[in-house]
């Protein structure tokens, strides 16, 4: 039986850009040709699993997702590298598959198709995600620190509460909104919409603060851990990754009602 490394696609092998809209957003991080090619020069398999909800959610197809894994494929080939299987699963979070991580679908069949022992194989990735998909296959996971993996791995063990907005014209409103989104956890991570993203959702002109002043001012509080920047109209896809204890901006969550509450009464 083989030998395999497992590794995850955006933010271990490639730059984490949320959704891939487009080909042309796919960058290939310089070291990933050269690292694979130890693999296959060590004769363990290299097998890349990745979820791609985005399919399911409507926003790109499956010939985009080819299209993307024809560049990596062209990238490696440069270094003299390749994969030996390449999974994806493609479904909605909501579709109850055995395929999307942690569920252990992709490896499984990639031990049927390639005759893998997971015991002894490995799954590289920059989730903790990816940690629980090798949990579950049986083998060892190994986190990086690319991607997401250094917010990660401060995260884990705390309570995370995510907020999220445009942040165009700060206002004491946005404020006091952070400090008590704050008091809601151990860490407050604030996601704002880029200007790619702004101008999907807001009037023609928008907006008025260009993205790196307002990542700038908004990290500048000290009520806020992390900021990120999200492309798409909508803060789903940072939600998916984080998977946050709250969400701040949540209107199923009571917490927040009331917080909201508390801020407009302030404010009349």
């Amino acid at each position: 039986m083989h030998r395999a490394i497992f590794m995850d696609r955006d933010g271990t092998v490639s730059e984490d850009v949320g959704y891939m809209y487009h080909a042309g957003l796919y960058k290939v991080f310089s070291w990933t040709g050269p690292a694979i090619r130890k693999i296959n020069d060590s004769g363990m398999k290299a097998v890349l699993i990745t979820n791609q909800s985005g399919v399911g959610r409507g926003y790109f197809d499956e010939a985009d997702v080819e299209q993307v894994h024809r560049i990596l494929h062209a990238e490696l080939a440069v270094h003299g590298a390749k994969l030996d299987g390449v999974y994806v699963c493609v479904h909605h979070p909501a579709a109850g598959c055995d395929c999307r991580k942690p569920n252990p679908g992709m490896l499984l069949q990639a031990q049927r198709d390639m005759n893998i022992d997971l015991t002894r194989s490995f799954v590289i990735g920059d989730k903790y995600v990816d940690i629980e998909t090798a949990h579950n296959a049986g083998a060892k996971g190994i986190l990086v620190l690319t991607g997401f993996g250094q917010q990660e791995r401060d995260v884990q063990g705390k309570k995370v509460v995510l907020a999220n907005g445009c942040f165009d014209m700060l206002e004491v409103g946005h404020l006091r909104y952070l400090q008590h989104a704050r008091t809601m956890g151990d860490l407050l991570v604030v996601a704002i919409n880029s200007d790619k993203s702004i101008a999907m959702i807001k009037d023609p002109g928008r907006p008025i603060l260009d993205e790196k002043e307002r990542v700038s001012l908004v990290s500048a509080l000290r009520t806020v851990d992390y900021v990120v920047l999200f492309d798409e109209p909508d803060v789903s896809r940072v939600l998916e990754v984080l998977g946050p204890a709250i969400h701040a901006k949540d209107p199923k969550n009571h917490a927040t009602r009331d917080i909201i509450k508390r801020i407009l009464s302030t404010e009349k």
